[in-house]
């Protein structure tokens, strides 16, 4: 049984010399994500995590920080308004949109936490289980969670580059500069 000649081009023998690590990308489904995170994005996208859940979390992350700053009737309190992080720009602040998301994120690990005894939790992969197992055992299961940018608030050290948005840094701050950029044009 011969193949068809065109198959020839694409399937080939097994070159080592033509991957660089073992297990980085053994299914090649890092193609695929990258070519969604490439339409939702809008090409402003070079690079994503290979764990899918964290593409995912980083999505619902967004479209939720999205959501609220478009939202006319989300209002900053007195403790955000006084801050000179969010200066005149109140919910379009760079400071907000890092808030939400270093929020989001705490909320999602200790969630984790709590349900990792529940059949089909899976803890391994998420960013900042074992600070959060930690914090939640020495708080009789009632973490302090903060809404804010500032390190006091991070479950990571230096969340706002090592958490699930900063994975994906490159789209971190276009979409939602995309974003407002669009609402402000609208105006």
């Amino acid at each position: 049984m011969t193949s068809a000649p065109i198959l020839d081009y694409i399937l080939t023998e097994f070159d080592a010399s033509a991957s660089n690590e073992l297990n980085l990308d053994p299914l090649g489904l890092q193609v695929i994500w990258s070519a969604y995170g490439q339409i939702i994005f809008r090409n402003r996208i070079s690079s994503i995590s290979n764990d899918v859940r964290n593409y995912t979390l980083n999505l619902f992350n967004h479209a939720v920080t999205k959501a609220l700053v478009e939202d006319d009737h989300v209002l900053l309190g007195k403790g955000l308004i006084n801050d000179k992080a969010y200066a005149s720009r109140g919910k379009d602040s760079t400071a907000f949109k890092q808030a939400c998301l270093i929020y989001l994120e705490n909320v999602f690990a200790y969630a984790m936490v709590e349900f990792q005894a529940q059949k089909g939790v899976e803890t391994a992969g998420v960013l900042g289980i074992s600070k959060a197992r930690r914090r939640w055992d020495e708080s009789a299961c009632n973490p302090l969670l903060l809404f804010s940018q500032e390190a006091r608030a991070h479950m990571l050290v230096r969340q706002n580059s090592l958490g699930v948005s900063g994975r994906y840094k490159t789209p971190l701050g276009p979409v939602l500069n995309y974003a407002n950029q669009t609402k402000a044009q609208a105006r």
